[in-house]
């Protein structure tokens, strides 16, 4: 269901929405400059935010969107007349060639980079040993045989740790490190379930992973051969050295 968010609620969406500016950076732009803003809709599902439209006075408009909602959106902007919408890369993907696009034949639609969608209800926190059950469930469905959970309970028993990262209390991605030495670790079992692939969270939860306490000081090093694992291993400061990526913190 798509509804109109009033002005007086504007600011508290903007507020809800800092924590995820790296995915809605454009949409938040928009709602820092207020004053310059004409009208904002958002799509709900069961309670949950799954759509942003916020319109300026100049008629440009930004759209977020986690579930594709194509007919309703189509209604509302068929309504409108917008110069441009400015859409992230998945939801480029989600409404290219489809009526969204045809009703806006008129209309320039522009992809840009920020493509991870918006959840409301994704958590990214560290992994506890406790929660290595879980964890062990995960690779079962995505890694079969890859690891044990005899294995990684021994590893953070001799001071392996993680991160994880839930949505609606599910655990949907993860990544972890053993560590060699005082000073040198492996990461290893990063892994995103394969219907949430595609939305950044792959990106999100090594950027989680890195930024814990427990990485600094220490020289990661991980083995792929995946070339996109790479390119998003290289993004985040990984260098290669022959057949292992290694990072220093």
């Amino acid at each position: 269901m798509i509804r109109k968010l009033p002005s007086e609620d504007w600011n508290k969406l903007k507020e809800e929405l800092a924590p995820y500016w790296h995915e809605v950076y454009f949409l938040l732009l928009a709602l820092d400059s207020g004053r310059h803003l004409k009208e904002v809709y958002i799509a709900e599902d069961k309670g949950k935010v799954i759509g942003i439209l916020a319109i300026r006075k100049s008629n440009k408009a930004h759209l977020h969107m986690t579930a594709a909602l194509t007919e309703e959106w189509t209604a509302l902007l068929k309504s409108k007349a917008l110069k441009s919408l400015l859409v992230s890369e998945r939801v480029y993907r989600l409404i290219s060639g489809g009526d969204l696009v045809k009703a806006h034949h008129r209309t320039s639609l522009i992809m840009t980079r920020y493509e991870a969608p918006f959840d409301m209800q994704d958590t990214l926190t560290p992994l506890s040993i406790e929660e290595l059950s879980e964890v062990d469930e995960l690779y079962r469905m995505e890694m079969p045989g890859a690891l044990s959970l005899e294995g990684m309970r021994r590893n953070y028993e001799k001071g392996g740790f993680g991160v994880g990262i839930r949505r609606h209390d599910k655990l949907v991605s993860v990544a972890q490190v053993s560590e060699v030495s005082k000073d040198q670790g492996f990461v290893f079992g990063v892994v995103v379930i394969e219907k949430f692939r595609g939305q950044g969270l792959g990106k999100r939860v090594m950027q989680g992973l890195l930024s814990l306490e427990s990485s600094k000081g220490l020289t990661l090093h991980l083995l792929t051969d995946n070339p996109l694992a790479i390119g998003l291993y290289e993004q985040l400061g990984f260098k290669a050295n022959g057949k292992m990526i290694e990072a220093v913190l």
